[in-house]
């Protein structure tokens, strides 16, 4: 039986969906390297202004322009999971703990298993 279309799954929403978790993930990973490098910074003694350290606003302003997309896609993860009839309560719940707890990473994850695998799975088998 052919699975009913919806905005969901459309391939331009798997798509942008991918698009937007992919930054979000390569923000963070830049976040978390930026505040490791200021922390050794510190920890080793080198801070003799009181000015912030170089990037400092550069991330600032990403994190400030990542937020609102991070909450749209986490409502849109959960959404999507709530609606996902290939998953039972049991890991609906699973997805929904893992995409609050571990945003980026597990969104990654649920997209490529769960958003575009399927979408492949499903055009391929057209051909």
């Amino acid at each position: 039986m052919p699975q009913k279309s919806s905005v969901t799954n459309s391939a331009a929403y798997v798509v942008l969906t991918g698009i937007f978790t992919l930054a979000m993930l390569v923000y963070e990973v830049m976040f978390f390297i930026f505040m490791f490098s200021i922390f050794t910074h510190v920890a080793s003694g080198h801070t003799t202004t009181a000015h912030p350290p170089s990037g400092f606003y550069r991330i600032l302003i990403l994190g400030i322009i990542f937020m609102p997309v991070s909450l749209a896609l986490l409502a849109a993860y959960v959404v999507h999971i709530a609606k996902n009839a290939r998953l039972d309560g049991s890991l609906k719940a699973m997805w929904v703990i893992l995409i609050l707890f571990m945003t980026p990473f597990s969104m990654a994850v649920y997209w490529y298993l769960q958003l575009w695998t399927p979408r492949r799975l499903a055009t391929s088998s057209h051909d």
